[in-house]
This record gives C-alpha cells, sequence and structure tokens, in this order.
C-alpha cells in the first residue's frame, strides 16, 4: 500500500496569473471536479515559459512530480493541488 502525506490543504490556481510552485513542492496531488480541465507546468511561478501541460478528468485525481521551483496552474478553479510532504509504502 501507498502512503501520501499532506503538507498542507488544497489550493485552486486558476489562469497563468495565480501560478504557484506551492512552497518548492516536489510532489503534488492534483484533484479535478470538472471533465477536461488543462494543467499546465511552467519554469517556475514567475516565468509563463510552458514546460509541459496535461488534461485531468471529471472527479479524477493524481500525483505529479515537478521540479520544486516549476509552477503549475489549471484552466479554472475546479483544479485543486495540494503539497505532499512525502510519498511512501
Amino acid at each position: 500500500m501507498n502512503v501520501i502525506t499532506f503538507d498542507g490543504s488544497a489550493t485552486t490556481a486558476n489562469g497563468s496569473g495565480n501560478k504557484t510552485d506551492l512552497a518548492d513542492a516536489t510532489y503534488v496531488y492534483v484533484y479535478s471536479s470538472a471533465a477536461d480541465q488543462l494543467v499546465t507546468i511552467c519554469t517556475s511561478d514567475s516565468d509563463a515559459t510552458v514546460v509541459n501541460t496535461f488534461k485531468i478528468g471529471d472527479e479524477a485525481s493524481m500525483i505529479i512530480k515537478k521540479v520544486k521551483t516549476q509552477g503549475l496552474f489549471a484552466g479554472s478553479a475546479n483544479v485543486h493541488f495540494t503539497k505532499i510532504k512525502e510519498v511512501g509504502g
């Protein structure tokens, strides 16, 4: 069984002007409450250069690994991000 330890509460970052690095998080839990939400990962929370994008579905969740200085944001406030302290088994 895998166990994740959260480090803070969920936050939204809708739109590129609201991107966040979640206090230098490396692992991030992503949850969407709406269909076909686009999530964008940028070079940093102050630089909008796109590194990657992906879609997440309705009532879907995933854990992503990013460089701690990379920022991320979603296309709407229906996507929530939570910093993960550690992932273990």
